[in-house]
């Protein structure tokens, strides 16, 4: 029990220490980086969201003999020509860049 205490202690003390650390955080301009010593560059992250689709066309095409093929075969055809567009497959997927209007130095 002293044990559980005496480390809930401690870590409040640590954590007391670091957050009241002087570091200073300072924004910079957009893909300029500040090179002073002692420091860092950071940018925070920009989701990107990236959209594959697949796309089947089909072309339709009016045959030479469509108008024999009642006639001959019995059978009425469309003359009509044309295409369509059947979606096969739609792909999300998101990605993390550096924004480059955050970059910020500590």
């Amino acid at each position: 029990m002293k044990k559980a205490i005496l480390r809930t202690l401690i870590v409040c003390v640590a954590i007391l220490a670091v957050s009241c650390s002087r570091y200073g955080v300072y924004p910079t301009k957009s893909g300029k980086h500040v090179h002073l010593s002692g420091g860092m560059v950071y940018a925070l992250p920009k989701t990107v969201v990236k959209v594959d689709v697949t796309v089947e066309k089909t072309d339709y095409d009016a045959s030479p003999y469509v108008e024999y093929a009642e006639e001959l075969l019995g059978i009425t055809l469309d003359d009509d020509e044309g295409w369509t567009y059947k979606i096969k497959n739609v792909t999300i997927s998101t990605e993390h860049k550096p924004d480059p209007e955050e970059y910020y130095y500590i």
